[in-house]
């Protein structure tokens, strides 16, 4: 039997996955390169029109599929 560490209980680990997401949604990122920027306005993520960051929904800050996709990507990006 492995022992586990448990260092932030649920509750709080919710807390800050739910600010994770609120930043990502209202204030965004700033992402340069058009490789990756016009690829995430293609599939419809919005840019902030006063500073350009791109704005994540929510509903897909943790998505798996999303996820999964751009880890895939990111290990054929050549940068």
């Amino acid at each position: 039997m492995k022992p586990t560490l448990n260092i932030l209980q649920d509750n709080l680990i919710e807390q800050i996955l739910d600010e994770a997401k609120r930043i990502l949604s209202q204030i965004g990122m700033e992402v340069r390169g058009t490789a990756v920027r016009q690829p995430l306005l293609d599939h419809g993520l919005m840019a902030d029109p006063g500073n350009g960051r791109i704005l994540f929904p929510p509903d897909l800050v943790f998505d798996d599929e999303l996820c999964g996709q751009a880890l895939a990507f990111a290990g054929q990006a050549r940068f």
